[in-house]
């Protein structure tokens, strides 16, 4: 039911096999985002802002019809062509309807990419748009820095980061530009954007800035060489399964099945996808 310039078409879904759903979308060829920050690095500022105000749009048209994407992040992300002002959001497999906690996925699931979540759905708050702005500005940074705004080695390790902010970056940029990505990622979802809308207007007016200043020089690792997020010890299973994956979301259940005493997930992207 939606169309926007920046989110891929869906032309059909179908159910031929009681155990299958199929999609069916426009055929875009091109590059994620992830992809052409391990292969060409850190994108300019005008090119990020381009890309995060066509996301921040396709956002306000998703949630103006009442659903969340919940997965925002750089593999989910195609420049057409690889072309920055020419994006696309991609999959919708695990969007959620704002009402009722209604979802495509089943109920009392953890669901999405731990790297790209905000703080306060780890303990157990529910999704709204704050939560989808938080991931905003986090592909914002990564894209300005190729490289990740709080460590991800540990688990508890990375929580503690996010609430102190993310580390200072080590590019060139405006201040007013800096703002806006502190106040995305504010852990307090009350400091945050309150729509997409307005993030998308601070966003404008932040480009409009020529002033550029170091900011700070930060101690990012390049996306390519991001080590996987490790649960502690003795948190009642393994301590070696594999919270970075970026290419793929995954689901986690209550109980035997989060993160603290699960086995490792299947790498099937079936199975991960639901």
């Amino acid at each position: 039911a939606i169309e926007h310039p920046s989110l891929v078409r869906v032309f059909d879904l179908e159910q031929r096999d009681p155990r299958w759903i199929y999609i069916v979308m426009e055929y875009l060829p091109g590059i994620t985002v992830s992809q052409y920050l391990k292969t060409r690095g850190a994108l300019s500022a005008t090119d990020a802002a381009k890309i995060t105000l066509g996301l921040l749009s396709a956002l306000a048209a998703i949630h103006g019809h009442g659903f969340f994407h919940r997965d925002v992040k750089g593999s989910n992300v195609l420049l057409v062509n690889g072309d920055p002002g020419l994006c696309k959001l991609l999959d919708l497999g695990i969007a959620k309807a704002a009402d009722h906690g209604t979802t495509l996925t089943a109920q009392g699931m953890w669901v999405g990419t731990l790297t790209a979540m905000a703080p306060e759905l780890f303990d157990g708050v529910r999704f709204d748009v704050r939560s989808e702005i938080y991931s905003v500005g986090l592909l914002l940074y990564i894209m300005l820095e190729a490289s990740a705004p709080f460590p991800r080695d540990h688990l508890p390790t990375r929580l503690e980061a996010m609430m102190k902010g993310p580390r200072l970056p080590a590019r060139r940029m405006s201040p007013t530009l800096w703002n806006v990505i502190c106040r995305a990622l504010s852990p307090d979802p009350m400091k945050r954007y309150q729509t997409a809308m307005a993030m998308h207007d601070a966003l404008s007016q932040a480009m409009l800035d020529t002033e550029v200043a170091v900011i700070g020089a930060g101690d990012g690792a390049p996306t390519d060489l991001l080590p996987p997020i490790q649960m502690p010890i003795g948190s009642g299973g393994g301590n070696n399964e594999d919270f970075s994956i970026d290419e793929t979301a995954k689901e986690y259940g209550e109980g035997a099945n989060s993160p603290g005493g699960s086995p490792p997930l299947s790498t099937d992207p079936v199975t991960q996808r639901g």
